[in-house]
C-alpha cells in the first residue's frame, strides 16, 4: 500500500484523474466555434434559442450518470417543453441563461451548473437593473444586510415581505429553481442565494426597472431609489481569525486547537503543500497536549479525495474504505483500496464542525469520519451526502457560447450509516444565528469550540 503523499504525487501522471471531485475542468468545444475556440457570431432569433436549450437538454441525457433521479423523465420533458414555448423574438442571453439555469438545476445535481456559479448572469446586469438593497435570506425570511442608496427608508436587520407586490415566499420558490444543488437540499441554495442576492431577485422580478418593497415594519409600499454601483461582500470576512485555505491556531480561551480547511482542492504536486499543512498541525496538536480538537470544514465545496482520505486516515485507528462498491471504475483507483491509519501521536476526541455550504468530497469526509468512529459531527446538515455525481466536462453552447457544467459519473463512500437519500447529518446540531449573517459574527464556531472543550474538561475537585 503506498503512503498518502505517493498518492497524491500519483495524480500527476494519471491521465484521468482529473474526474475526481471539483478537479480540473474538461472543455467540449461546440460545434458553433470558430477555429480559435470562440463562440461563433449567431444572429440572435427564438431559433437560435431554441436550439442552445435543446442542445443542453440533450447533453444533460447523453452524458449525467442520473439525470432522473430527483425527477421523472416525464417531468424533465414537461419542463423543457415550457421553456422552448416561453422562448420569443424579444428574448436576449440573459433570458437564455435564466432558462438554462432551471433546466439544469432540475437534475438536483450540484456538481451540474451554469458555468462559475451565478457569474455569467451577474456580468450582464447593470448598476441600474440591479435590486438595489443588499439582502440575506436566514430562515425563510429576507433579511436587510446594507439598505445602499435606500438608508433613509430602510435599517438593517428588516424584513421584507414582498416586491414589486411579490411575496417573498413566491419570489424565494422561483429563486430556488434556478440554483443547483445536490437533490434539491434547500439549505445550500439558500446559502447560494445569500453570495449573489441582488442578482437572483432581479432575475426572478424580470428586470423590472423600478422597486418598491414592503417590510414588517413599513406601514405600506416603500419605493426603492435605484444603485449606480455595487460590488458584492467578499464571501470570507476581513475579520476572519483564520481567512487562509488552511490555518491552524489553538483558541485562546480554551486551548482547542482548530484546523481551518476551506478547500480540499490540492491535486497532484499540490497534494505536498496539504499534507505539509496536516502534518505540522498534528505536531503542534501533540505538543500542546490537547485532548480534544476541532477540525472545521464550514463552507468547504470539496475538491480532492485524496486529501480528504489523507486526513482521514490520520484520524483513523483501524483500516477503512473510501469508495464505495457504487462508485464509477474511473474513479482514482487508490482510493478503491483499504485506506490505512497512520500515527499521529494523537489520541483524543475529534469534533468536526459541517454546515450546509459543505459539498461534494466534504460529506464524504464528514460521513467516513463518523461513521468509522473518528469523529463527533457538529453544526448544520451538509450541502450533500455519501453519494454525489461529478466527474464534470465544461460545455459551451453552439449559437451563444453559454458554459455550463454537467457531470458524468457516480461517487459513494463507504459509509453506510449515513443513508444515502440525503444530506450527511449532524451529531450535535448547532445554528447560525441571524446575528451571524447580519453582523459576521460566527457564535457557531464559539459554540463548537465550547462543546469541544467541555467534552474534555474536568470537574473541580
Amino acid at each position: 500500500m503506498r503512503s498518502t503523499t505517493t498518492l497524491f504525487a500519483s495524480v500527476v501522471s494519471a491521465p484521468t484523474i482529473f474526474v475526481i471531485l471539483l478537479a480540473g475542468l474538461v472543455a467540449c468545444p461546440a460545434s458553433g466555434q470558430d477555429e480559435d475556440g470562440r463562440p461563433a457570431e449567431t444572429e440572435p432569433s427564438a431559433e437560435a434559442y431554441r436550439a442552445d436549450i435543446q442542445e443542453l437538454a440533450e447533453t444533460i441525457r447523453t452524458t449525467h450518470p442520473r439525470p432522473f433521479q430527483v425527477q421523472s423523465e416525464q417531468a424533465f420533458d414537461a419542463l423543457l417543453a415550457g421553456e422552448l414555448a416561453s422562448v420569443d423574438a424579444g428574448w436576449t442571453r440573459r433570458d437564455l441563461l435564466w432558462s438554462m439555469s432551471r433546466i439544469i438545476a432540475s437534475i438536483g445535481c450540484g456538481h451540474s451548473q451554469t458555468a462559475a456559479y451565478f457569474t455569467q448572469q451577474d456580468a450582464l446586469i447593470a448598476p441600474a437593473d440591479r435590486f438595489p438593497v443588499d439582502v440575506r435570506l436566514v430562515a425563510g425570511r429576507l433579511l436587510v444586510i446594507d439598505p445602499l442608496t435606500n438608508g433613509a427608508r430602510l435599517s438593517v436587520g428588516e424584513e421584507i415581505v414582498s416586491i414589486n407586490g411579490r411575496p417573498v415566499t413566491e419570489i424565494m420558490e422561483g429563486v430556488f429553481r434556478h440554483i443547483a444543488a445536490d437533490s434539491n437540499l434547500r439549505a445550500p441554495k439558500q446559502d447560494r442565494f445569500n453570495v449573489y442576492a441582488t442578482s437572483y431577485l432581479t432575475y426572478e422580478l424580470g428586470f423590472p426597472g423600478t422597486y418598491s418593497v414592503r417590510t414588517t415594519r413599513s406601514d405600506g409600499v416603500v419605493p426603492l431609489t435605484l444603485t449606480e454601483s455595487f460590488a458584492h461582500r467578499p464571501i470570507i470576512s476581513p475579520d476572519d481569525p483564520c481567512p487562509d485555505t488552511l490555518c491552524f491556531r489553538i483558541d485562546p480561551a480554551t486551548g482547542v486547537p482548530v484546523m481551518r480547511i476551506r478547500s480540499f482542492g490540492f491535486y497532484g504536486n499540490d497534494g505536498a503543500a496539504f499534507a505539509e499543512f496536516v502534518d505540522d498541525s498534528f505536531a503542534a496538536i501533540v505538543a500542546s497536549g490537547a485532548e480534544a480538537i476541532l477540525i472545521d470544514v464550514r463552507n468547504n465545496h470539496g475538491g480532492s479525495g485524496l486529501a480528504a482520505a489523507y486526513l482521514l486516515r490520520r484520524l483513523a485507528t483501524k483500516p477503512f474504505r473510501y469508495w464505495a462498491n457504487e462508485t464509477d471504475p474511473r474513479a482514482i483507483d487508490d482510493l478503491f483500496e483499504i485506506q490505512h491509519p497512520v500515527d499521529t501521536g494523537y489520541d483524543g476526541e475529534v469534533f468536526v464542525l459541517i454546515n450546509a455550504d459543505t459539498f461534494s468530497s466534504v460529506p464524504h469526509f464528514a460521513a467516513l469520519a463518523r461513521h468509522n468512529g473518528m469523529a463527533t459531527l457538529f453544526g448544520e446538515p451538509a450541502g450533500g451526502g455519501v453519494s454525489t455525481n461529478d466527474g464534470k466536462r465544461l460545455h459551451t453552447s453552439s449559437s451563444f457560447g453559454v458554459e455550463y457544467l454537467i457531470a458524468r459519473m457516480r461517487f459513494d463512500v463507504d459509509a453506510s450509516t449515513a443513508g444515502i437519500d440525503g444530506p450527511v447529518q449532524p451529531d450535535v446540531l448547532i445554528e447560525r444565528t441571524t446575528r451571524d449573517v447580519l453582523f459576521g459574527e460566527d457564535s457557531q464556531l464559539f459554540a463548537a469550540i465550547q462543546l469541544a472543550h467541555g467534552a474534555t474538561a474536568t470537574e473541580p475537585g
